[in-house]
């Protein structure tokens, strides 16, 4: 346990961006991340501005707000999640970006007690494209496990989600 517990540590330290593995539990590293350029997402300067100054503060320690992103297909909502992220990062090397596919949202509380514990990080749990059907049951679990996680939630870790 304490190994894998120290090689987790360490490709935390050591990367900046992430997958959620459900299958095996786990953190993949991403090497090769290219967002947009910020600049080339226009048309949504009040949004970008307040998810700026959103990840600043969070970055920071200070009081932030999870986010939703919602809209058409194709606003750029994930583009500006991302680019956002990844013009600060290396201002706050302390940011950490962990991308949850939303068919694994049942994880969220297991990547709760995983994270929490490394308060030198802060993470953005990021969640694309949450969406569901009209008839979609799923809907109110999940909706209960976020309003029920969100209570537990950690203070180094932030949800932003794109619907």
């Amino acid at each position: 346990m304490f190994f894998k517990n120290y090689l987790l540590k360490e490709k935390i330290k050591k990367n900046t961006y992430f997958i959620w593995k459900s299958e095996n539990q786990s953190i993949q590293a991403i090497k090769n991340f290219k967002p947009l350029n910020l600049d080339l997402i226009i048309g949504v300067n009040r949004q970008k501005e307040v998810l700026f100054k959103n990840t600043i503060n969070f970055a920071e320690g200070n009081f932030t707000n999870n986010a939703l992103l919602w809209g058409a297909r194709g606003n750029g909502k994930s583009s500006l999640i991302k680019s956002v992220f990844h013009n600060l990062v290396s201002t706050y090397r302390n940011l950490k970006l962990i991308q949850l596919n939303k068919n694994n949202i049942f994880d969220i509380e297991f990547l709760y007690s995983i994270l929490g514990n490394y308060d030198q990080c802060r993470f953005i749990i990021f969640i694309d494209d949450l969406s569901f059907e009209k008839i979609d049951s799923d809907y109110k679990i999940i909706k209960s496990t976020l309003d029920g996680s969100i209570q537990n939630q950690p203070n180094n870790i932030l949800l932003y989600v794109s619907s």
